[in-house]
């Protein structure tokens, strides 16, 4: 990236950190033999292999190698626990809400098409589920999979987990989280709890490769999934296919270096929100309103809209500064429809959305461009339509 362009759209992906990609390299050059080939080269990369996916589980709070599936990101994984659940019989109803990520919402409309129950809680404002509501479908569904993202990709919202948690636990529904958006943003309350069923998330979100991710779960519940891909019976069967020995290893140096950098992170993301949120407001920017939970969600996601403007309009005029008005895979999906348009949130509010991800080499300057830059370009905007 050049020295004048500035990157606030870490939602959507991170940079490669530079010691998982010389690390990525490296295994390349070392371990370029198929895996599945019985001889020594083979046997080498099989072995790095189980390395990786062994110290993976064990950053993600205490599982076995045997309890890591490896897919091409959260999306393959997010597929093939809910189609995996349904298709073997392990779960008839299904229960989520209607600010899920498309990964978890379409593949539960395809099951529906074959059968499947499956139903909406309710979400307040910041579309964080309502577990009230929750409990009330539970009654009427018990020992459905609760499908969910742990921290909503457009808003950075967090929902109460050990409430959610006590809920499922009640009415002995299974539990699957994507988490995504929160893995290295925040600690999480329920690694190595052993509460929560299946948990899936991206390598790309977390500085390392694109094309690669897994899912942890219970080992006698992983063997009940039906196969999402069928093959040569890589992963115990769970997922067929040559896995990419650089690309796994990759996640497994990414996910170690948000484990061993989260408090400091964490800290940095809290104090270049709250610098953002301060510069807003001291810029007096017509129609200004916060659509995150500033005081509870994820620190390095701020929304905020300018009522009556154009968000995308806006953003076009930005040739140096990148930041997106709703989660890049709602990008090329048409018809697609925005968390707060699914909140019921008003069009002056919902055109005029503004997305900011913040990441590790994010800074307060940066941020001071991104604000007056915003100001001076929605200067153009129609008094009335900013009070609308």
């Amino acid at each position: 990236m050049k020295e004048n362009q500035i990157f606030l759209d870490h939602c959507s992906t991170t940079p490669i950190n530079t010691d998982v990609s010389s690390e990525m390299e490296r295994t390349s050059a070392a371990y370029f033999a198929n895996s599945s080939s019985t001889h020594a080269l083979g046997q080498l990369a099989v072995a790095r292999f189980n390395k990786a996916i062994a110290k993976i589980g064990q950053l993600m709070g205490g599982y076995s190698k045997r309890e890591v599936v490896i897919t091409s990101g959260a999306t393959e994984s997010n597929n093939t626990i809910i189609k995996g659940a349904y298709f073997s019989g392990m779960c008839q109803s299904f229960i989520t809400t209607k600010v899920e990520h498309p990964s978890i919402l379409e593949p539960l409309k395809f099951i529906e098409k074959f059968g499947a129950k499956v139903v909406y809680a309710k979400t307040d404002m910041f579309g964080k589920i309502c577990v009230e509501s929750l409990a009330r479908l539970l009654e009427d569904h018990p020992k459905s999979l609760v499908t969910l993202c742990y921290g909503n990709s457009e808003l950075g919202s967090l929902f109460d987990y050990p409430k959610l948690s006590k809920c499922t636990q009640k009415y002995s529904a299974l539990l699957h989280l994507d988490i995504s958006q929160s893995l290295g943003k925040t600690q999480l309350p329920f690694l190595g709890s052993g509460e929560v069923d299946f948990l899936s998330f991206s390598g790309h979100k977390i500085y390392g490769p694109k094309n690669v991710g897994a899912f942890v779960g219970k080992c006698n519940l992983l063997k009940q999934l039906t196969p999402l891909i069928h093959g040569g019976g890589q992963q115990m069967g769970i997922r067929a296919g040559t896995f990419g020995l650089p690309l796994v290893v990759g996640l497994e140096c990414a996910l170690e270096f948000v484990t061993e950098n989260l408090t400091s992170h964490v800290r940095h993301y809290q104090k270049l929100s709250g610098k953002l949120q301060s510069l807003l407001i001291a810029s007096d920017l017509r129609g200004l309103h916060f659509n995150s939970d500033v005081e509870f969600g994820l620190a390095h996601i701020l929304n905020f809209s300018l009522k009556g403007a154009d968000a995308t309009s806006i953003l076009y005029q930005f040739p140096h500064i990148f930041l997106s008005s709703s989660s890049a895979c709602m990008g090329h999906k048409d018809g697609g429809e925005s968390v707060l348009n699914g909140l019921g949130s008003p069009a002056t509010i919902s055109k005029g959305s503004f997305r900011v991800g913040l990441g590790v080499s994010s800074t307060a300057n940066q941020l001071e461009l991104f604000v007056n830059r915003l100001k001076e370009v929605s200067q153009n905007l129609q008094p009335e339509a900013a009070s609308i």
